[in-house]
């Protein structure tokens, strides 16, 4: 994932979906936290591109991909080198396309 960088828009459905589950899973690993930034924002361009039903990410990998970046970003920072909107920004902007509230995270 590191090595070839973001390349969701070169995969099938079910791979992409595949990824995007161990991405939601990595996002809360220190040292992986900006390679799945860089897929993240991938994703928020081809959905913004592509309408939100890119992928047909089922509504529960959503749910912890949005659960998951929330909570890395309330604890770690984004690299320095970082160019990518802020994580809280691709959170929220997820959240938006695919309809989801935000709110039911904070319980």
């Amino acid at each position: 994932m590191d090595k070839t960088g973001p390349s969701l828009d070169q995969m099938s459905n079910e791979i992409a979906n595949e990824a995007l589950n161990f991405i939601a899973q990595f996002l809360l690993d220190h040292n992986l936290y900006d390679i799945c930034l860089s897929w993240i924002q991938q994703l928020l361009e081809l959905v913004l591109q592509d309408g939100a039903d890119t992928f047909g990410v089922p509504m529960e990998l959503k749910s912890d991909i949005l659960f998951n970046l929330q909570d890395a970003c309330s604890t770690m920072d984004p690299p320095e080198d970082w160019e990518g909107p802020a994580p809280e920004e691709l959170v929220m902007q997820l959240a938006s396309v695919w309809e989801i509230d935000l709110q039911q995270f904070d319980k």
